[in-house]
């Protein structure tokens, strides 16, 4: 039954009235404005007395969404890997949560550290092919930002088939230089190694 004094700041803001267990509770009025403020109480007894004030809470008002993230680094050589499980990372706001989307559908999460810095490495695996990865960024306060722009992941295991000899140079593979040219056809945008004996 005693009345509870809240402080904001060292501001007198209100009260609360405990119950008969010294149960109590209030919400906040007039409004706390956006930032850090430091919460403190004084309790007075049904007799008048008031005792000293509580040590001090802080609590961090924050209603604003994230900015739209940015978008994180292909992995691989340009979004090609071969690997179901690449490894995705990026800066956002500290200490934030990442929500990481695979082609629309939550597949994880990732924790920022006090820099930004997250990343995450997919589990479950990816599957062969191509995938649009978006994220979405929750900070500590609860406040959900929009999706990030896509990138897009092509998963490729898969060994390439036996290549095609290529065409002998000159008349049959004989030639009157020693810088001759080779060339042929094989999976688009590979690397062709080149053995010589």
């Amino acid at each position: 039954n005693a009345t509870v004094e809240i402080l904001v700041d060292g501001v007198k803001v209100g009260e609360a009235k405990a119950d008969g267990d010294g149960k109590w509770e209030y919400t906040f009025d007039p409004a706390l404005t956006e930032g850090e403020h430091e919460i403190a109480i004084k309790v007075t007894d049904q007799a008048g007395n008031t005792g000293a004030e509580s040590d001090p809470i802080k609590i961090d008002v924050d209603t604003k969404n994230p900015d739209k993230p940015v978008t994180p680094d292909a992995p691989g050589n340009g979004g090609h890997v071969n690997t179901t499980t690449p490894t995705i990372k990026g800066v956002t706001e500290p200490n934030a949560t990442v929500e990481i989307l695979v082609d629309g559908i939550k597949v994880g999460e990732a924790k920022a550290d006090g820099d930004g810095n997250w990343e995450y490495t997919f589990d479950p695996v990816l599957t062969e092919g191509e995938h649009e990865i978006t994220i979405k960024v929750t900070d500590q306060a609860g406040n959900t930002g929009p999706e990030s722009d896509p990138i897009k992941i092509d998963v490729d295991t898969k060994n390439p088939d036996k290549p095609v000899t290529p065409d002998a140079p000159g008349n049959g593979g004989h030639v009157n230089t020693t810088t001759p040219t080779i060339k042929g056809v094989t999976e688009p945008n590979a690397t062709v190694e080149v053995l010589v004996d």
